[in-house]
């Protein structure tokens, strides 16, 4: 191997670090985010929040949290007298939508292992992560393609602090 090709291995290393984490750091603030709206739904009493927190929240997977986040939101548009239909869809669909990418891209970093070794240097300046189920499947990631997951997730996140906002205490 080269010095040049050593040093590149490295910087992939460095960036699939790096990635990972940005990704799984921002997705704990949104997962939180969530958890904050399902607990505020339930109770604005601080006790039995901190209850829910840790006796359910912390046991749910995030794909769990995102169907009760749903079915809250689904249930609370009922009750308004919203009518879905075959071509009309709840209004939070788009934001469930963005939910679920988020939630595939972080499994993909949460599961994946990062491909550094001398055959990744095709795809080098690019972060190969590869799936070996099944087949093998190569997700190739740069800091662009990072950088507009975390826009999604900052987008989320947003949506759904002002969800929460708009709750009222019972």
């Amino acid at each position: 191997m080269t010095e040049l090709e050593s040093q590149r291995i490295n910087e992939i290393s460095t960036l699939a670090i790096m990635f990972r984490g940005t990704i799984l750091g921002e997705c704990i603030n949104l997962e939180k985010m969530i958890d904050d709206f399902i607990v505020k739904d339930i109770s604005f009493d601080e006790d039995t929040q901190m209850k829910i927190f840790t006796t359910l929240l912390d046991r749910m997977t995030f794909e769990s949290k995102i169907t009760a986040f749903t079915a809250i939101l689904d249930e609370a548009q009922d009750l308004a007298g919203f009518v879905k239909t075959n071509t009309k869809g709840y209004p939070h669909k788009d934001l469930i939508k963005k939910l679920r990418i988020i939630k595939d891209e972080r499994n993909y970093f949460a599961h994946q292992i990062a491909w550094i070794s001398i055959d990744a240097l095709i795809y080098y300046p690019d972060v190969a992560f590869a799936n070996f189920r099944d087949k093998t499947k190569i997700e190739l990631y740069n800091s662009e393609r990072v950088l507009k997951m975390v826009e999604l997730i900052h987008r989320a996140v947003d949506e759904i602090q002002d969800l929460i906002k708009g709750m009222q205490p019972t």
